[in-house]
């Protein structure tokens, strides 16, 4: 596995590897394709390459794209922490307990140390596994929207 930038023309990579981060439980209807569209999903993807976006891209050895961490500067469902970038990762479910996440995460950290002082994140309240390897890395819950996802932070100080 290696892991590189991903480039603005990779818009299809980008898309394929959030669909896989946008996460439901089995007792829900699960996302289609459809929703990659959705206004408050294209955020993440629209326009990419500008100032402040950072994708890093894992691959295995025949190149092929297995997990995405990303950061941007986008609208956030609360006051606290705006002014951080919000932070999208997805890894292949196929991969996942390979050390892939973690690698992603060193090389994020590794590349904003000096330009970023916080990320922060949704995630849904369910998915315990992501919620669990987000708080390994630091991140902690600051709100808990009456009609949207747990939101978390990570601050520079915590390092």
């Amino acid at each position: 596995m290696k892991i590189r930038l991903l480039h603005p023309s990779e818009t299809d990579i980008q898309k394929e590897l959030l669909f896989t981060a946008l996460w439901k439980p089995e007792d829900e209807t699960p996302h289609t394709k459809a929703d990659l569209e959705l206004p408050h999903i294209k955020e993440y993807y629209q326009d990419w390459g500008k100032q402040g976006d950072l994708a890093l891209v894992a691959v295995n050895g025949d190149d092929a794209p297995i997990g995405l961490i990303q950061i941007r500067h986008k609208t956030c469902v609360t006051d606290d922490h705006a002014e951080h970038p919000e932070l999208a990762m997805a890894v292949l479910p196929e991969h996942h307990g390979k050390g892939i996440a973690k690698a992603l995460f060193d090389e994020l950290f590794t590349r904003i140390e000096k330009t970023e002082s916080g990320i922060r994140l949704g995630v849904h309240p369910k998915n315990k596994k992501a919620i669990g390897l987000y708080e390994r890395f630091g991140f902690r819950v600051y709100d808990r929207p009456d009609k949207g996802y747990p939101q978390m932070v990570w601050l520079a100080e915590t390092l």
